[in-house]
């Protein structure tokens, strides 16, 4: 299993999610010159027992494609504390 762990911002308590929980979709920036570049994302939020929302997004960009480009971990109202998921879905699929 992977896992995201966060920690919230207003009182410190750690928040485990499981990796699977994550959705990716996609959209494709389309230049007439050369291939799309799409990007994938994910995101996965939860609130904290003291009300604090928590959010996390992943964020790839696939090119050529089959590619990772980059990618992008955003996290607001926590700290991230530990991940093991991939920044990307797997292109293959």
């Amino acid at each position: 299993m992977t896992k995201i762990v966060m920690m919230c911002n207003r009182c410190g308590q750690p928040h485990t999610y499981d990796g699977a929980q994550f959705m990716w979709a996609r959209d494709a920036a389309e230049d007439s010159e050369r291939d799309p570049e799409i990007e994938h994302y994910a995101t996965l939020s939860g609130t904290c027992s003291c009300g604090q929302v928590m959010v996390v997004t992943l964020t790839c960009w696939e090119y050529p494609a089959g590619a990772e480009n980059a990618s992008d971990i955003d996290v607001t109202g926590a700290d991230l504390i530990f991940n093991d998921c991939a920044a990307c879905p797997d292109f293959s699929q």
